[in-house]
């Protein structure tokens, strides 16, 4: 990943964080801290070595010095909730951050080509197919926009509306994968693929992420994956698309753990 493709990717959390646009992930090592009472929890991003913390003035300074490392594996929720003695404290996101910003090789003479649908009808069967979570993880990114830094969503919500996503369709009619894109600030396409779960494990979201990818590059966009840390498939398929990680995302909130 070239010095440029960083600086954007870095520009644009920077916007969906609320700093400054070079106030964070230009200096490996170096950790910006916002105080701000107004939001519910902590929020914690690392791209290229550097990081950004925000969140109440009392929870920041509490998990301010912890290493990266802390907020990934559960040291830093255990700081929270120290300082929040009688609170539930839970992680609501931990994820990859995943980057790519070139095309796929192009495919060999005589490949076939993918049958690919854009209504929302056949997007609406896939996910009815799918897996609850993943579904609503779906909705949740291209369905609606999402303000920055909500409890579930990316820093740097989608300005426009996101484009109606690419369905697999094969043969026999069947709707088997979806892939979309929602565009951060104009600069990332924050992707999401899902499958049926009848038809995983054949290759279709590759089939169907790869379209996408490529739409979004057409767009002028770098797409952005953001993995689940505890998803083994999702981190398998950006890692055969090509995606390269630079960095993670933590949020920490008040509640129980199994607070929905």
């Amino acid at each position: 990943m070239d010095a440029h493709t960083a600086a954007v990717i870095g520009l644009a959390w920077s916007r969906g964080l609320s700093l400054h646009d070079d106030a964070a992930f230009s200096h490996a090592g170096e950790r910006v801290l916002v105080r701000d009472d107004a939001l519910p929890g902590l929020e914690f991003v690392e791209l290229f070595g550097a990081s950004a913390l925000r969140g109440p003035g009392r929870l920041v300074d509490a998990a301010a010095q912890l290493p990266s490392s802390a907020f990934l594996d559960g040291t830093a929720v255990a700081a929270v909730a120290a300082d929040r003695p009688g609170a539930g404290t839970r992680t609501a996101a931990r994820e990859r951050l995943a980057f790519r910003d070139h095309y796929a090789p192009a495919a060999p003479p005589g490949a076939a080509v993918p049958v690919v649908s854009r209504s929302p009808l056949d997007a609406a069967r896939v996910l009815d197919a799918a897996p609850a979570d993943d579904s609503r993880d779906v909705v949740r990114t291209l369905g609606a926009s999402s303000a920055p830094g909500a409890e579930h969503d990316p820093a740097g919500a989608a300005a426009p509306g996101p484009a109606p996503p690419c369905t697999l369709v094969l043969d026999d009619g069947s709707r088997v994968a979806l892939a979309g894109y929602a565009a951060v600030h104009h600069l990332l396409a924050d992707l999401r693929v899902v499958t049926a779960a009848t038809f995983r494990r054949r290759g279709h979201a590759r089939t169907i992420a790869d379209i996408a990818v490529g739409e979004a590059l057409d767009s002028g966009l770098i797409c952005q994956s953001r993995i689940r840390v505890e998803s083994l498939a999702a981190a398998a398929l950006a890692d055969s698309l090509g995606f390269t990680d630079a960095g993670s995302r933590v949020v920490i909130v008040p509640g129980r753990a199994y607070d929905h």
